[in-house]
This record gives C-alpha cells, structure tokens and sequence, in this order.
C-alpha cells in the first residue's frame, strides 16, 4: 500500500488563517508520474471560505508497505 498525507497551511498577510489535510492511499502513478491529492477549500464555522493570499504545502507523510 502506498499513502501520501499533505496539510496545506493557508496564509493573508502573513497571518494563518486555515489549515487542511489531504491525503491518497494505494497511489498508482507510473514512474516519475503525477499524483493528485485533493485538499478542502479553508472554511470557517459557518461554512464560508476563507480568504487567502498565500499558502504553503507540507509533506507529512509519504510511505509504501511491501
């Protein structure tokens, strides 16, 4: 099994303003391929987005079992 785990933290004028997690198990990508991991869109309490000027990806986890 293979599994990739990403929080993309999410910035306006340098500030945090919402963090998410994404992730992908059992990944099939040839060789040097492209794997995409869909991250939620930032929301507050009441469900609304969140503005943001800047954000930054950060690898968590990345593994494979044999």
């Amino acid at each position: 099994m293979q599994s990739v785990v990403v929080n993309v933290v999410y910035y306006f004028d340098e500030q945090i303003v919402g963090c998410e997690t994404g992730q992908a198990n059992d990944i099939t990508t040839p060789a040097n391929g492209t794997a995409y991991i869909n991250v939620d869109y930032p929301e507050d309490d009441d469900y609304d987005k969140i503005k943001f000027n800047d954000y930054k990806v950060y690898l968590v986890q990345a593994g494979r079992a044999y």
